[in-house]
């Protein structure tokens, strides 16, 4: 569990930049593997009578780390890559969609993040400064998703031989409900894809803490995603961010604090607090299981004995 102390949250405000693409490369100790970018976006369509709307996410994985990095795609010395959809809308910000996980098989060794290294194993490993792109359709191929549970996002253990999601529109994909994306329903809402790749030698080296990156989507016709402004111009893939960060980007009220579980992951509680509308506060938190494997199962939030929760 964790304890929050919401009458912090005011002085926890930071402010940061709105759009930012992160192009530090500086090389860490041992494998360090990002999520580069996040390319392309896939729209599967829709499932339960159209109440759920299936997706996929590119992403492109680069090694900024000092040594290779495993990718065997006969074991379970590779990376598994999460996808994830989020929403800000009211000063709220909530995640409304994720998926199974992407089994890693093969790394492509490219150019996309420097001047790649080629690694001795070849296509086994992901070299120095070395880029890996998984389009998004194949992140969302049935045969290549395994399930959350099994996956220790801490240490990065999981089984070689895992449960893939069989077949259907929806199954195993980013999944989210219509009404969430509904502009009708969710007006001025914003809405971001994350990426965050999982592996183990990456968590050894102590170097996992950088693995998610986000970027801004919107809604088209017909419940699809894009990259593209409809006012003009296109997002960017804001590198080693979490999607929660963009709470406190666009809002400097928005304060944030980590907790490093001894033992096992790192979890993340950002909060608003805004004057009621006619007396007291009113709070907003956000919890974000960055790679705890313990995770949390409950919380419990202290006030004063004077003060009257509603």
């Amino acid at each position: 569990a964790f304890i929050a102390v919401v009458t912090s949250c005011v002085a926890l405000g930071v402010s940061a930049a709105s759009s930012q693409t992160r192009e530090d490369f500086t090389a860490t100790i041992g494998p360090d593997v990002i999520v580069g970018d996040l390319p392309d976006l896939y729209h599967w369509g829709s499932g339960s009578g159209g109440t759920i709307h299936a997706y996929s996410v590119g992403t492109t994985a680069c090694n900024s780390g000092d040594v290779p990095l495993s990718w065997h795609g006969s074991d379970n010395q590779h990376p598994v890559i999460g996808q994830n959809l989020f929403r800000l809308s009211g000063g709220r910000f909530e995640q409304i969609g994720q998926s199974w996980l992407k089994w890693a098989f093969l790394s492509t060794n490219d150019n996309f993040c420097g001047t790649c290294i080629t690694p001795p194993g070849g296509g086994t490993q992901l070299g120095i400064h070395c880029s890996d792109t998984y389009g998004a359709s194949l992140n969302g191929s049935h045969g290549s998703l395994g399930p959350k549970s099994v996956v220790n996002p801490f240490t990065g253990s999981f089984p070689q031989n895992h449960q893939t999601p069989g077949s259907g529109t929806i199954s195993g994909r980013l999944q989210v409900h219509t009404s969430d994306l509904d502009p009708n329903l969710n007006v001025g809402a914003l809405y971001f894809v994350e990426g965050q790749y999982i592996s183990p030698d990456d968590a050894a080296a102590g170097n996992l803490y950088n693995n998610a990156s986000y970027r801004q989507i919107w809604i088209t016709a017909n419940y699809g995603i894009t990259f593209n402004n409809p006012q003009g111009g296109t997002s960017a893939t804001v590198r080693s961010h979490a999607a929660l960060d963009v709470w406190k980007a666009v809002d400097p009220n928005v304060g944030s604090s980590e907790l490093d579980v001894p033992g096992d992951g790192r979890i993340v509680v950002a909060c608003k607090a805004t004057p009621g509308a006619t007396s007291g506060w009113h709070y907003e938190l956000a919890v974000y299981n960055m790679n705890s494997d313990r995770a949390v199962g409950g919380g419990t939030v202290r006030l004063p004995a004077s003060a009257t929760a509603l």
